[in-house]
């Protein structure tokens, strides 16, 4: 059974993924395998082609902030942007999920999980929320990132409304709440789903 873990930018999401690996559960992080796509030259080129911009630094890496900018500043390039990435993600799960050994259920962690559509292979979506506030803070203080930055990429996300109208299960994640609680119910209830399937 695969559960798909979401939440917006700065919800903690990754925090709540970590507590449940802590418990067994294995964690495909998508954001990553993401971000690990960024290193193929190939890719790094189109991208150049198709935004017009150069997105490398002086040794040939590919410039994140700059390319980071771009895609929170402009949907129709973030879509294209997307597009390209999404395929290459949802071929590393299938291959991660390959190689494991039959577990009763994995979590799919992704930022936009909702928005690419990889829900739809997910018996289970469980939403992490925590206040607008409480978000920008952990951003900026994670990312070293200014307010205004932190806040185009906010807004450039689904809203925690729209994302829970797809939810199954969630979990509020205020700063400083212990959330091993939450986490241990929801296992159990992830454990009774995926045996009950």
């Amino acid at each position: 059974m695969v559960v798909g873990l979401t939440g917006g930018i700065g919800s903690g999401k990754s925090t709540v993924a970590r507590a449940f690996e802590k418990l067994g559960v294995p964690v495909f992080y998508a954001d990553l395998v993401a971000k690990e796509q960024y290193r193929d030259p190939d890719l790094i080129r189109l991208l150049q082609d198709k935004l017009k911009m150069s997105l490398t630094d002086s040794t040939g890496v590919l410039d994140k902030k700059a390319l980071a900018q771009r895609i929170f500043s402009d949907a129709q390039a973030r879509e294209w942007v997307n597009g390209l990435i999404h395929p290459r993600v949802k071929q590393a799960f299938k291959v991660w999920q390959e190689s494991l050994n039959e577990p009763t259920y994995v979590l799919r962690e992704a930022a936009i999980l909702l928005e690419s559509d990889a829900y739809n292979d997910c018996s289970a979506i469980l939403v992490v929320t925590a206040p607008e506030n409480q978000r920008l803070q952990r951003v900026m203080k994670r990312d070293g990132l200014p307010k205004q930055e932190v806040m185009s990429r906010i807004q450039s996300q689904w809203k925690d409304d729209q994302r829970l109208h797809f939810a199954t299960h969630t979990l509020n994640n205020p700063n400083g709440e212990d959330i091993a609680p939450k986490v241990l119910a929801l296992h159990r209830q992830f454990m009774e789903l995926a045996q009950n399937l």
